[in-house]
């Protein structure tokens, strides 16, 4: 290794435990051939130039301890030469974007002058607290419309395809339009007195009715009157005779009982049926009188079910501090209520007026059923100037402010997600204590107390919190 020309900054290069700090990097003006960047370093004990080193002798390059050396060097000088910017640190601030306005308006655009607006007196705003999923009753009620009778029901009126409850499948109704509606030699001619459009309109016009509805424009399309003929060898006698009557727009046109049956695409126990009610004397298609039966003796009469309302109704309730926005229906009674306490009042008011009481099941069917009314406020974190206000025109102004705050801070929110702003939370949560025992004694002893600060940062589909200290 003697016979190596050693520069002063080899030793340097060497050794990597010195500080490079008085090392200074100089980019020249011209550009090598291989479109590289030329640098020269400077420092205390001697200067460097991309050409200023020597190429080492055939005998040197052989060398392990040589070859080490010269790696050490290169990878400091890539090191050396490796200037990148540092990374960007992103600041996340509340950003409130100006409107666009035109150039002749001249608008100061302010979160206090958002709130407080030329057409609102006193800074308010003029929409109400805004309500979603409000519910009129603490039960479920049943969907009705979902159960499968009644998916049969509809699907048979509007002359659908449906699987009746026996599993057997019925095909759709369709119009008769080119077929012949009866017989060649009917006397009244219908197929020819009726077009193609007019039966597809009478069809349609049928099957949008409901059932109810059906009977009623068929009892109107039906006359009877008493047969003019009757043959006395006959054994039995018929006691209406029937006339088929249908309105295609324009007149009406009278058809035989076939071509009624097929315009309507009905049964004959179908107009059997209307026929019966009219030769009964009935003036009008008598309604469906399934399920209303008065065979019920335990049910609930209507004065028994209003007081059971009014005595629901005389415990004072007040809404929620907390769900008065999601839920503004929903009501609170007192904490030391119950159902139970409440059934009892009931009862004695009934016996004190000789009033027989419904039972408990009754009773509770109708405060879930028809009341949306919970037991116990949640006071735990109210504000502390709805405590202060006592008149309730100020507590209902106070409360449209904090309400409009609210729509603001949900329109912030659907900002952020476009990516317009970034919108951050911070929410000082429950302390909790260090450690957490069962004992009695802990909880008079000194303890640790964790305060949990959540962050919560809302920027296009990022949503998530980012940290808790």
């Amino acid at each position: 290794m003697s016979d190596i020309t050693k520069h002063p900054w080899q030793d340097l290069l060497a050794d990597r435990s010195e500080p490079v700090s008085d090392i200074t990097v100089h980019p020249q003006q011209d550009l090598p051939a291989d479109g590289g960047e030329q640098h020269v370093y400077s420092g205390e004990e001697g200067e460097l130039s991309s050409d200023a080193i020597e190429q080492p002798t055939k005998t040197s390059v052989r060398g392990r301890g040589y070859r080490m050396r010269r790696r050490r060097r290169l990878a400091l000088r890539r090191e050396m030469l490796a200037f990148e910017p540092p990374p960007q640190v992103h600041v996340f601030k509340r950003i409130k974007l100006m409107p666009d306005f035109s150039d002749d308006e001249s608008v100061n655009w302010c979160d206090e002058c958002h709130y407080a607006s030329s057409e609102c007196p006193d800074g308010l705003l003029p929409s109400e607290p805004a309500v979603h999923g409000s519910k009129i009753s603490r039960k479920q009620k049943r969907d009705e419309v979902s159960w499968r009778r009644n998916q049969v029901k509809r699907a048979r009126e509007a002359g659908l395809e449906y699987v009746n409850y026996r599993g057997k499948k019925i095909g759709e109704k369709t119009p008769r339009l080119e077929e012949t509606l009866c017989r060649d030699k009917c006397r009244y001619r219908c197929s020819q007195k009726i077009s193609s459009a007019e039966r597809n309109k009478l069809f349609s016009e049928y099957y949008s009715l409901t059932s109810t509805a059906q009977d009623a424009y068929l009892f109107g399309c039906i006359a009877t009157q008493e047969p003019r003929l009757s043959l006395n060898t006959a054994s039995s006698h018929r006691d209406v005779t029937a006339h088929y009557m249908v309105n295609t727009g324009k007149e009406k046109v009278r058809v035989c009982k076939v071509a009624f049956q097929n315009l309507h695409s009905i049964t004959s126990s179908k107009v059997r049926h209307i026929i019966a009610q009219s030769k009964n004397g009935q003036t009008s298609a008598r309604c469906s009188r399934r399920g209303k039966h008065s065979n019920r003796p335990n049910r609930i009469s209507h004065e028994q079910r209003e007081r059971v309302h009014n005595h629901i109704q005389a415990f004072p309730c007040e809404s929620s501090h907390y769900s008065r926005t999601k839920n503004a229906s929903r009501k609170y009674l007192a904490p030391t209520l119950t159902t139970n306490l409440m059934y009892k009042d009931y009862v004695k008011k009934c016996l004190a007026d000789n009033i027989d009481p419904v039972s408990s099941a009754a009773y509770r069917s109708i405060f879930t059923s028809e009341f949306n009314l919970g037991f116990g406020t949640p006071r735990s974190d109210t504000c502390s100037r709805c405590e202060m206000i006592c008149e309730a025109e100020a507590l209902k102004i106070h409360q449209q402010i904090a309400s409009a705050a609210f729509e603001q801070q949900k329109l912030d929110r659907q900002e952020a997600r476009s990516g317009r702003c970034v919108f951050i939370t911070f929410d000082l949560e429950k302390t909790l204590p260090l450690p957490k025992l069962s004992v009695g004694e802990a909880f008079y002893l000194r303890q640790l107390w964790l305060y949990n600060t959540g962050i919560r940062v809302i920027h296009r589909k990022r949503e998530h919190a980012y940290f808790h200290i």
